[in-house]
């Protein structure tokens, strides 16, 4: 019996459909750092890669994400961005934020942040962007008025370096509590216990991670900043907050050479 054209074509673009989804999902188990990563990636094809002794494997598609201003980007004191870095797609907050007005984030994050805060007013959340997008200019502005007022051993350990800030890459976003003090300057602005408990729960589900845990500076290099959400896409972001895994770590297992300073 001829089978029809119609279920042929229907069986192979499902088929296709399939293997995509499958393709792009991340799975891994909670691991130490140290395990390494038992295959090369290749920057145009498809790879599955074994982290330690897990039984879940990694598919990464291409380098892609890996890139500066990618949803995986890498940025931090040791790993500094190129000078003069500026991200693409830049728009303007779509929820409620300090000064300045005119305050940007990466597009890629528009819809996620909103749908965060969203979930966080049904919820009874009053929530406030209080930093986004900083340019190399604005982070040494930052920096040197964190030293005036704190000295330079606290602008270390609480501010990063000129290029080495994720806000530069327009994925990093700092979220608050409301207040008319905080919609005005940001320095006033603070996060309760029950806000920042509520975000640790619901961040992931949209996209975002808490990027310094407590107790993870050793890894890190910066000390806990609980207000300060990174984002990596809904997968990776479950899958972190699951294993407990840090982006560094994250990045030192699949893609060493990228922790490299550029």
């Amino acid at each position: 019996m001829r089978i029809p054209n119609w279920v042929i074509y229907g069986f192979y673009t499902a088929l296709i459909v399939s293997t995509f989804f499958y393709v792009r999902s991340v799975e891994f188990d909670s691991i130490a750092s140290q395990n390494k990563v038992y295959a090369q990636l290749d920057s145009n094809t498809i790879q599955k890669v074994s982290i330690g002794t897990s039984s879940k494997p990694l598919y990464i598609a291409s380098w892609q994400p890996f890139i500066d201003s990618g949803e995986w980007g890498y940025v931090s004191n040791t790993s500094l961005l190129k000078p003069g870095f500026t991200p693409k797609n830049l728009v303007k907050v779509p929820v409620t934020h300090s000064e300045p007005t005119n305050m940007r984030i990466n597009t890629v994050i528009s819809q996620p942040l909103k749908n965060l805060f969203n979930k966080a007013e049904t919820e009874g959340y009053n929530l406030i962007v209080a930093s986004a997008y900083r340019s190399i200019e604005d982070q040494q502005t930052l920096v040197d008025e964190f030293v005036a007022a704190r000295g330079e051993a606290a602008a270390r350990e609480f501010v990063a370096t000129p290029r080495g800030s994720e806000h530069h890459t327009g994925l990093a976003v700092d979220i608050d509590d409301n207040s008319p003090q905080c919609k005005i300057d940001s320095f006033t602005c603070s996060l309760s216990p029950d806000s920042a408990a509520w975000l640790a729960s619901n961040a992931p589900e949209f996209g975002f991670i808490i990027r310094y845990p407590e107790g993870k500076k050793s890894i890190t290099g910066i000390a806990a900043e609980q207000w300060h959400f990174r984002y990596v896409g809904v997968p990776l972001a479950q899958k972190l907050t699951e294993s407990g895994l840090t982006f560094d770590e994250f990045i030192s297992q699949v893609a060493p050479g990228r922790i490299d300073s550029k």
